[in-house]
């Protein structure tokens, strides 16, 4: 979901999130107010969000990632024809997927047979 202005809001179903000089970005004005729920604090050496707003152009970004309960962290690496960061998944990026995969291990149940 993208404003009118441009700015990347959320997906349909996961949050968005953009780092821009070491600091986390997110909505929150401009979501759905479900959305708001739950969002994860600021880790993995990132300073607290500077705004409740997303950068305004994601050429000035160094990472960027998409948050969902059923697919995790993913990466994103190009909107359209821009690419964020190296086009790698940057890492910090890497780092919150490996402490969400730390804690979904730890904390999950297993499935009964």
């Amino acid at each position: 979901m993208v404003a009118d202005d441009g700015t990347i809001l959320e997906g349909l179903s996961s949050n968005f999130f953009a780092v821009r000089e070491g600091i986390l970005h997110t909505e929150d004005e401009r979501v759905l107010p479900a959305s708001r729920g739950g969002r994860p604090r600021a880790g993995a050496g990132l300073l607290p969000r500077a705004t409740g707003r997303s950068p305004g152009s994601d050429r000035e970004l160094s990472e960027a990632f998409l948050t969902s309960v059923s697919r995790g962290i993913l990466p994103v690496v190009k909107v359209d024809a821009t690419t964020i960061g190296d086009g790698r998944p940057g890492p910090s990026t890497r780092e919150l997927g490996r402490r969400l995969e730390a804690l979904v291990e730890r904390e999950a149940e297993p499935l009964s047979a």
